[in-house]
């Protein structure tokens, strides 16, 4: 990815963590029923600010712990505790993504054409 194509997902995280900001200090809460609170932290490990992204999560732990959340942002956790090296983190997000919805995951490891044994380690982050 180009420096330019990072800046701008870098450029729609920010706008969209604004927003969610402003609303809340607006109105006092966040009324999301189009699903933007799961914008930012998905654009941030797009650009490669995986530390953005973690603090966006821990953010959006705290404003909303009821949310049963959603595959894609979840399958971006996943991703970006991986990327920081917290494996054990980075499981169980990656579980919370699958249980979420079990088609995702085996639909994109068929579009790479995995072989068995990537399949087997990928098995082995459910037991």
């Amino acid at each position: 990815m180009t420096s330019s194509e990072q800046k701008k997902f870098r450029d729609r995280a920010n706008r969209a963590r604004r927003g969610l900001l402003k609303e809340k200090e607006e109105c006092g809460y966040i009324n999301d029923e189009s699903g933007k609170r799961y914008r930012a932290a998905v654009y941030y490990v797009l650009a490669g600010a995986n530390d953005k992204a973690l603090d966006f999560y821990t953010w959006f732990e705290d404003e909303f712990p009821d949310d049963i959340g959603e595959p894609v942002f979840d399958l971006y956790w996943a991703l970006a505790e991986s990327r920081a090296g917290h494996e054990k983190e980075a499981s169980y997000r990656l579980q919370v993504a699958m249980i979420s919805n079990i088609y995702m995951l085996p639909y994109l490891l068929i579009r790479k054409k995995i072989t068995r044994h990537q399949f087997r380690i990928y098995l082995t982050c459910f037991s």
